[in-house]
């Protein structure tokens, strides 16, 4: 049983792995830093600092 979790962990890892060399996206966290530099970015839901 504890074969077929390990077998089961390492196909969903190269599936990941696969999947993130085909789409080759950079994260929203690096492009909203990146497009954003020295800009304030004004969120819903934010509060105001006074």
């Amino acid at each position: 049983m504890y074969f077929y979790n390990q077998v089961v962990d390492i196909d969903a890892f190269i599936a990941s792995w696969d999947s993130k060399m085909f789409y080759d996206y950079a994260r929203p966290y690096a492009l909203v830093h990146q497009y954003f530099t020295n800009r304030k970015i004004k969120v819903w839901g934010a509060k105001e600092k006074e």
